[in-house]
C-alpha cells in the first residue's frame, strides 16, 4: 500500500530569484502588488499555469505571429530585464510539456520509497 501523498510544485524560479535579488524575501502576493498586478495574474506566470506568449497582436512581438503576454511584459519592467531572461526557452518547453496546467503534481509513494526520497535529497542538499 502506498502510504505517502507527495505533492511536487514546481516555480519559474528566474522569476522568484530576481525578484528576491531586487526585494528581498517577499511574498508572491507582495511581489505582485510592487509589480502592479495582481496575485492570481502573477501566480499564473510563476506558477506555470499560463503560457508567457500568445498569438493575439499586443505591442510586444516575440517572434512572427507570436507575441509577449502585457503581464510577462510587466513582470520583466519591474525586475529591470526582458522577458526572454525570465522565459527562457528552457522554462518555455518545461511549460509545454506541464501542459501549463498548473505547477503541482501529485504522486503516491510507499514508506520505503519516500524514506529512501528523502536521504538522497538529503545527500545532494549538502553536495
Amino acid at each position: 500500500m502506498k502510504e505517502v501523498l507527495m505533492t511536487l510544485k514546481f516555480k519559474n524560479n528566474l522569476i522568484l530569484k530576481k525578484a528576491k535579488r531586487l526585494w528581498g524575501d517577499i511574498s508572491q502576493s507582495e511581489m505582485a502588488r510592487k509589480i502592479g498586478i495582481n496575485r492570481s495574474m502573477f501566480g499564473a506566470l510563476v506558477d506555470f499555469k499560463e503560457n508567457p506568449i500568445t498569438r493575439q497582436k499586443t505591442a510586444y512581438p516575440f517572434t512572427k505571429g507570436f507575441y509577449w503576454k502585457e503581464t510577462a511584459i510587466k513582470i520583466a519592467n519591474a525586475l529591470s530585464t526582458n522577458p526572454e531572461e525570465l522565459f527562457t526557452e528552457d522554462v518555455r518547453k518545461f511549460g509545454e510539456k506541464m501542459g501549463y496546467a498548473g505547477s503541482a503534481k501529485e504522486t503516491y509513494l510507499t514508506q520505503e520509497e519516500f524514506l529512501k526520497m528523502k536521504k538522497e535529497l538529503s545527500r545532494r542538499k549538502r553536495n
